[in-house]
């Protein structure tokens, strides 16, 4: 077989030219001009392998795979060139990043080569060049066998969630759901992550609105270990306190100041009920000093709220200078 599937890998090798048909949601080809294509130019255990086209002097010949990674994961080659050193060149591109290229003849087997690759959709092109004169050795490149690793398991999963408390969760339209009526020993029975389970790794947002989160997977295949990354920020804070103006002394409000770093929000009450509209602390510092001393007077009291929101965010002092005799 020209495309083998395993756990999270993909090999290909070059007995004939269907490895070309790709596979669908992770691999397809597109031929240039003149493309690499299967030969016994050089073979590998017997196997053909996959060389570049016959070209001309000023030429190219090229393919290109498209191909999508699920995970983090690689790209494992293995490679031979017979040509002019330092003019006629085999070339592999990720991303229109060149990561090999290789000339020169003397060489009878083939190399390994390796390169890391990120998760989601890359480009790969594998390109044999000549310049405008001579020839030497095979006048191509080849390779024996590209080898991905972070591809799509080939088996069926499903998913499920639980908490702290042992409950069980699903989705259901992206939104977090208990199954009521799940017990711990369901989630030892495939038949049941079929029926409830979702198909893909939930998001840090569908992670984090749990309590001690455990994420279970259920597959038909043997897969590797999960991994996940998860962003969390501190829930919005509120703290709530009161100025009182009461005491005989005071007679006024001279200023305010306050220590803080960040998202500060702020909202105040003169009854301890209705609250003013939220304003950004800078906001609040400016507030007229004498019309809050003056809406405090049926009560003698102030009633603070300060939100604090985000992970970059404090307030480390609030203080308010009264007149005084």
């Amino acid at each position: 077989m020209s495309i083998v599937r395993e756990n999270n890998t993909l090999r290909i090798t070059f007995e004939d030219d269907a490895w070309k048909e790709g596979v669908e949601s992770i691999l397809s080809v597109t031929d240039g001009t003149t493309p690499f294509y299967t030969a016994d130019t050089w073979q590998v255990d017997g196997v053909n392998t996959l060389r570049s086209g016959q070209i001309g002097n000023s030429g190219i010949s090229e393919t290109t795979l498209s191909i999508t990674l699920a995970e983090s994961g690689s790209l494992a080659l293995s490679y031979i060139v017979s040509s002019e050193a330092n003019y006629d060149w085999l070339i592999v591109l990720v991303d229109g990043t060149e990561i090999l290229k290789k000339s020169g003849t003397g060489t009878s087997t083939f190399t390994d080569f390796t390169y890391e690759l990120t998760s989601g959709t890359h480009t790969i092109v594998l390109r044999y060049t000549k310049d405008g004169s001579q020839s030497r050795g095979n006048d191509a490149g080849a390779f024996g066998y590209l080898l991905f690793t972070g591809v799509e398991p080939p088996y069926a999963k499903k998913y499920l969630l639980s908490d702290f408390d042992g409950k069980i969760y699903t989705l259901v339209d992206g939104t977090v759901t208990e199954i009521t009526d799940a017990v711990a020993a369901d989630l030892g029975e495939a038949s049941f992550f079929q029926e409830k389970g979702f198909d893909t790794l939930p998001t840090s947002e569908q992670i984090t609105s749990l309590t001690k989160p455990v994420i279970y997977r259920w597959s038909d295949g043997n897969p590797n270990p999960m991994k996940a990354v998860v962003k969390a920020v501190p829930k919005k804070q509120t703290i709530s306190c009161v100025a009182d103006l009461g005491h005989e002394t005071i007679h006024g409000i001279s200023q305010m100041t306050a220590v803080y770093e960040g998202a500060v929000i702020v909202s105040y009450s003169f009854d301890g009920t209705s609250y003013t509209d939220p304003v950004d602390m800078a906001a609040f510092l400016a507030t007229d000093c004498a019309a809050l001393y003056s809406g405090a007077q049926a009560n003698k009291k102030i009633w603070f709220k300060f939100m604090i929101d985000g992970k970059d965010s404090s307030l480390t002092n609030f203080i308010i200078t009264y007149k005084n005799d």
